[in-house]
């Protein structure tokens, strides 16, 4: 959700949901969702790298905030429509999960983790763990593998290595990462 104008900070984005009943708006660094036009919940803060995905049924986001430079990225999973319980955090599980298959670098304990894409049922979001892109990491670095997470449990329902993510979700990776 990139600025129009970075140096005077002007940033007026509007995102609807796929089915068009809400729609993100973006002034500045500051977001609201709007129901037929009027505000529905808390405004809050959206930093410029900040990424959001909708879910198929305009139910739930992805959003994945990058905190600069080489990380690091997190990622959430929220409700849109406010008064419903709040899921649980699934950036910290997924980096447990890929440091417990990956031990032995330092690189895979605080890898980046960002939202990729849903599934058609709207209740499995898709995201990646991505170690992060440092030389320090060496051939590490850029490494990734996704990660099926139940909506709204957040729990991890299955962990896809770097071939089978590539497999499955080519269309939505960048050219970048096509070459891993």
């Amino acid at each position: 959700m990139c600025f129009q104008d970075i140096d005077s900070q002007k940033r007026h984005l509007e995102i609807p949901s796929p089915d068009g009943s809400i729609i993100l708006t973006v002034d500045g660094n500051e977001g609201t969702f709007k129901l037929n036009g009027k505000q529905i919940g808390q405004s809050f803060s959206v930093p410029v790298d900040a990424e959001i995905i909708w879910s198929p049924d305009s139910q739930f986001i992805i959003n994945t905030m990058s905190l600069g430079g080489l990380g690091p990225v997190t990622a959430g999973i929220s409700y849109v429509v406010p008064g419903r319980p709040e899921i649980p955090d699934v950036t910290i599980p997924i980096q447990k999960d890929f440091a417990a298959h990956h031990s032995g670098s330092p690189c895979t304990k605080k890898v980046n983790v960002g939202g990729l894409t849903w599934e058609k049922d709207s209740r499995t979001a898709v995201l990646l763990a991505e170690v992060p892109a440092s030389s320090a990491c060496g051939s590490l670095m850029g490494y990734f593998e996704a990660y099926e997470v139940s909506v709204p449990e957040g729990k991890i329902l299955a962990r896809h290595d770097n071939r089978e993510t590539i497999k499955r979700w080519r269309k939505v990776l960048t050219p970048q990462m096509l070459e891993k």
